[in-house]
């Protein structure tokens, strides 16, 4: 789980491999999310920010990946 997980500041999730989470790291604000537009369902969030129940749809923060653990949407921010 991302609360587990050190350094571990936000992340995003897709239903890439049947739902996959990218647990995070750094500084990062609702501004440097980028929104997607593809095929995928996708969202993001941030930790101890209450922001839409903790993530938006359509959106990604590139980079900064700690780890990739299989999960569904609702796990992604509790993960972290």
């Amino acid at each position: 789980m991302c609360e587990e997980t050190l350094d571990c500041t936000h992340y995003a999730w897709s239903d890439f491999e049947g739902g996959t989470c990218w647990l995070k790291k750094g500084s990062v604000s609702k501004n440097d999310a980028i929104p997607v537009k593809n095929n995928m369902n996708e969202r993001c969030g941030l930790i101890f920010i209450n922001w839409q129940g903790h993530w938006a749809n359509n959106c990604d923060f590139p980079g900064n990946d700690l780890k990739s653990i299989k999960s569904p949407p609702e796990l992604c921010s509790v993960m972290c």
